[in-house]
């Protein structure tokens, strides 16, 4: 009996042993795993931090490269545009009507003499030597003339580099809203003729938001409203239609004020630096120009009341003050407005004495602004802003003058029409 105990000790004592070593070796193996597992994760953090060095050094190198070649790019751009403008700012300015040709063109006595006549001294020749005898009348001589400014928009459009086009896209805006206005009028109106805008379509196809395919097909204002969904101005209007008694005046307020809101908020989005300062003081000082140009219409030919008046107006001020512009808008009679007109920074481009209308008034002042930013900044918006808007004044001197022409009004008359004296 003694010896069967004696035996299980020894099985039990060579058990605890081979249990103590094997418990010393898995110890010993733990310790080995570790240290493998962290020279592991060591090795491994060392490898991908290599690699991704190399992918840094790569991406470091693709961008130095693509922004040397976009410096280079932009250097050759203004250089480009340097060259352009020295060498043929003289042409675009003899491209423009001058005043002594406004005044031999007020003294023709038709239509065909003026295609004629410019034909023979101005730029539009490209445009209007092809047209047939029989097309010779208003309506088609100002479609030409239209695609003539779109063209001209184009050619801009296609030579300018990035920022210059993010200018171009805002001011394409104005172009959308005078679409917009001609087609409510049409359909508000109820004018029997269709819509007359397929020389216009290759132009809003390739620039535009607005799909002039649809536009055509409506017959009221809700069709219309409608047919600009997916568009910016769908929500502005959308408002209006679902409004009582609305009239095309309603429409086109809406529209103005939505499109002198939205070029003001979208300014800083689109522009930045130089061009953003360009901008801003070309845009604040026209908004400023038009609310003067508003009151004083409202005031003079509609006798409107105060609120009446600010309803008109675009909640926007740059260098008038709201105290001025209360001022003019609650001014008695025209004597105290002018007076309170003369104290705004405006003033000084206001020849009183030539007996304007103040839309001509206005226009000057935009030339003298415009002309100045044009002269500090050449190789900017600048220049652009300053062409396509002495290309809009010289559409609409001409489309003023035709007008004279058919009407049979003396050359006086015609140049007073024209020049904004009358």
């Amino acid at each position: 009996m003694e010896s069967i105990i004696n035996k299980l000790t020894e099985i039990e004592s060579a058990a605890s042993a081979i249990a103590e070593h094997a418990e010393l070796q898995k110890s010993v193996l733990d310790k080995e795993y570790e240290e493998k597992r962290k020279q592991f994760d060591l090795d491994l953090e060392q490898e991908t931090q290599a690699h991704l060095q190399k992918i840094r050094e790569a991406l470091e190198a693709d961008t130095q490269t693509l922004l040397d070649q976009q410096a280079e790019s932009n250097d050759s751009c203004v250089l480009a545009l340097k060259k352009e403008y020295e060498s043929r700012h003289t042409l675009y300015a003899q491209e423009m009507l001058t005043d002594e040709q406004f005044e031999e063109i007020s003294a023709l006595t038709s239509i065909t003499e003026l295609v004629s006549y410019l034909n023979a001294n101005s730029s539009y020749q490209d445009v209007l030597q092809d047209m047939d005898e029989t097309m010779l009348h208003r309506g088609n001589i100002e479609k030409v003339l239209i695609l003539s400014l779109y063209h001209d928009y184009t050619k801009i459009y296609r030579f300018c580099g990035p920022n210059q086009r993010k200018f171009l896209k805002l001011y394409l805006k104005r172009y959308e809203v005078d679409l917009i206005n001609y087609c409510l009028r049409i359909v508000i109106n109820h004018y029997q003729e269709p819509f007359d805008l397929n020389h216009k379509k290759p132009f809003f196809d390739k620039y535009s938001q607005i799909s002039i395919e649809k536009l055509i097909t409506s017959r009221t204002t809700d069709q219309l409203v409608e047919n600009l969904k997916g568009t910016e101005y769908y929500e502005p209007l959308k408002k209006l239609k679902d409004s009582q008694s609305v009239t095309l005046f309603d429409y086109d307020l809406a529209l103005n004020l939505y499109y002198f809101t939205a070029m003001w908020k979208e300014r800083k989005k689109f522009l930045k630096k130089k061009e953003l300062e360009l901008f801003t003081r070309d845009c604040g000082s026209k908004i400023d120009l038009l609310n003067m140009q508003w009151i004083y219409r409202a005031k003079k030919h509609f006798n409107l009341k105060e609120a009446d008046i600010y309803s008109l107006l675009i909640p926007i001020h740059y260098r008038i003050s709201v105290e001025q512009i209360k001022a003019m808008a609650e001014a008695s009679n025209m004597d105290e407005f002018f007076a309170v007109l003369q104290k705004t920074p405006y003033a000084r481009h206001y020849n009183f004495e030539q007996d304007l209308t103040i839309e001509q008034m206005y226009e000057d002042c935009l030339y003298h602004l415009y002309t100045a930013d044009r002269r500090q900044n050449p190789y900017s918006i600048a220049s652009i802003n300053m062409y396509l808007f002495l290309k809009e004044e010289e559409l609409r001197k001409l489309t003023t003058a035709m007008e004279c022409i058919r009407y049979g009004l003396n050359s006086g008359e015609t140049l007073g029409y024209v020049g904004g004296k009358i």
